[in-house]
Formats: C-alpha cells, structure tokens, sequence
C-alpha cells in the first residue's frame, strides 16, 4: 500500500512540478530571446539546435525525474526549481514523500532481507543433521558486504546498458559505477551524468529499488560505527567523570573546614577542581 501510495504521489508530483515550472521556464527564456534575437533564428521556444539540452522541464519524464530527486534525497542539479511556487511545492511534496519513501525502504527492504536470509539459511544448512529451529540465523557480515556490492554493480550495469541504448556515446561503465555510488548514498554531486538519460527517471527507480540493500547495509554499517565512536566516547566521559570526582573528594577532605579557616577564607579555593568556582558561607558575605 505504501509502495502504491508513493508511486501515486510521484506520478501527481511530477504532474504538478511540470504545470507549475515548464511556463515559468519557457517565459524566461522568451524574455532571453528577445534580448538577443539576433542570435537565434527559429521558433522562440528553441536556444540553440538542441532544445531538450536547454529546457529542463520540456518533457514529463523530466518532472518525473525531480521527484525522484525529491524523495530520494539526491538531486544533481539537471532540473532546477526555479519559481517560488515550485519551491514552496517542493517543500509541501518533500515533506510527505521523504518519510513514505523511508517506510517503504525499511518495509521493502526487510522483506528482500527475509527472503534472502530465508536462501542463506537454507543453503547453510543443506548436508547438516542439526535443525535446532530455537536458533536465529542471520546472514553473515561477509554476506551483507557482498549483498551490498551486488545491489550497487548492478545498478551500475544498468545504467551503463540504458544509457547506451540512446546512442554511441553513452556513459562509462566507470563513470556508471561512480555515478550509482553518488546515488545509492545520496551524495548526488551532479559533475557526472548519463550522456543521453540525464533526465529520465528510469535509472533512478532502478536505483531506489535494486539500490535498497547496499542503502540498508550501509546504514546499518554508520550505526554500527556511530555506535562504537558514542560508546568510547561515553567510556571516556565516564573515565574522566570518576577520576574528576575522586580529586575534588580528595581536596575536599585535605582543605580545612570553616570553622578551622578565617573568618574571610573560603572553603574551597578556584584550584580545587570544581571547575574554577568557590562556596562562600552566606555569614561569610556579612
């Protein structure tokens, strides 16, 4: 349901997106016509002999491909936003397709685990007498990394082979496998891009669905690691705490005691290690 209701909302989405920028765009660069007419000769709605390398939201597919971007949390700059409805849009849509997009990561995303487990798991366990079922099983840590590196490749090769459909000229297969990285960690930078795809959807939904286990095993890793740095962290807090505590007893216990002090000293001198502070006696105020 959720998996139908996002597809629904970037279909919408992408509806609205290209009623609410293609005018815009197609204005501006009317207005850019008109100051240098002398420059083109054809319709005003073309900038140079290739229109589609000029006009970002000329085709539906390419407000398709914003959405993506949107719920996705990768953009790479190929079709921009540029008027305060549409960004003010893209706020409103972000707002709702950023977290369905997380549920149906994590929801179609442990259902591939299961089933991938339930294989690992059966596959383990062919030629073995034991079939104790109150163990767990899990993939292993070499599984994951695998699992991982075949979810990206493949992405890769993907858009390698869409790419190359279009023309002779198409994306590496380096430039691929560099490009789904950016992507399946949302890093987006935008330098490198598929030669005659730059605008189509296609590969990113391949991306979103065929990318979820290398996002899953890789977030799983920084909370892994997140983990491990706030748990030496919290050692050493507590480390420091203990050892902080046990010196500020000691001085406290080898400082003299008011009524052994002067009329006018305090009890605690700015060196005692309670953080540069001393408590002064209210009598002592007087």
């Amino acid at each position: 349901m959720m998996l139908v209701l996002l597809a629904a909302l970037t279909i919408v989405g992408g509806w609205c997106f290209l009623h609410i920028e293609r005018p815009a765009e197609q204005q501006t660069a009317y207005h850019a016509l008109l100051e240098a007419e002398d420059r083109y000769t054809k319709s005003v709605y073309f900038k140079v002999e290739d229109p589609d390398a000029n006009y970002a939201w000329r085709w539906y597919s390419a407000a398709v491909f914003y959405c993506t971007n949107a719920f996705m949390t990768v953009d790479y700059g190929t079709v921009p936003a540029v008027t305060d409805l549409g960004r003010f849009m893209t706020i409103c849509y972000t707002l709702i397709s950023i977290p369905l997009a997380v549920v149906v990561t994590r929801d179609l995303g442990q259902a591939i685990l299961y089933q991938i487990t339930k294989m690992y798991s059966y596959c383990a366990r062919l030629g073995t007498r034991t079939n104790d079922e109150s163990d767990g099983v899990s993939i292993s840590i070499t599984m994951a990394v695998v699992l991982m590196f075949v979810s990206w490749f493949s992405c890769a090769a993907f858009t390698y082979w869409y790419d190359g459909l279009f023309g002779p000229n198409g994306i590496t297969y380096w430039g691929a496998v560099y490009l789904s990285y950016l992507t399946v960690t949302t890093i987006g930078m935008g330098e490198l891009m598929p030669t005659y795809t730059y605008r189509d959807p296609a590969w990113k939904f391949v991306h979103f669905y065929v990318g979820m286990p290398f996002r899953i095993v890789n977030r799983c890793t920084f909370v892994g690691i997140e983990k491990s740095v706030f748990g030496a962290f919290k050692g050493f807090e507590q480390r420091t705490e203990a050892l902080f505590q046990n010196h500020v007893a000691e001085r406290r216990d080898s400082s003299s005691t008011p009524s052994e002090a002067g009329p006018g000293s305090p009890t605690i001198d700015v060196f005692g290690g309670d953080f540069g502070r001393v408590r002064i006696a209210v009598k002592q105020l007087e």
